[in-house]
């Protein structure tokens, strides 16, 4: 009996230190994304879209470089959406599409949110 007890208080302990630790993970991860993003949108505002297809496509890089070990901790509709987002900010920047790059990364921004949503310590995320 004692033993049960330990061993369910361990699991329960390394379970919410996991959670906890993938949230953190997770939450820097996407900031670091969105940061680009908001960088991206700067230079498409200013109609600097040489700069901001480079910008894009060093994150889009990145981006299929680390989706692989993201697939693991979260869903795959996250990460597609991301990369179908990605894909369409490509295209519109090398088209010379500054309104589609705009909605493009609104596309891209919701798709990250999702992402930091979906792994958030709360209650229905728990259950």
């Amino acid at each position: 009996m004692r033993r049960a007890i330990v061993l369910i208080t361990v699991m329960t302990l390394l379970g919410v230190s996991l959670g906890i630790w993938m949230e953190y993970s997770l939450n820097r991860f996407v900031g670091e994304y969105l940061e680009q993003a908001e960088q991206v949108r700067r230079l498409t505002a200013e109609k600097r879209l040489d700069q901001a297809l480079e910008e894009q496509a060093y994150m889009h890089a990145r981006w299929q470089g680390e989706v692989g070990w993201l697939n693991c901790l979260i869903s795959h509709h996250h990460t597609r959406e991301v990369n179908e987002a990605l894909l369409k900010l490509t295209t519109s920047l090398e088209e010379g599409w500054r309104k589609e790059s705009l909605m493009a990364l609104d596309e891209l921004t919701d798709a990250l949110a999702d992402i930091r949503e979906g792994v958030a310590f709360h209650w229905q995320n728990i259950l």
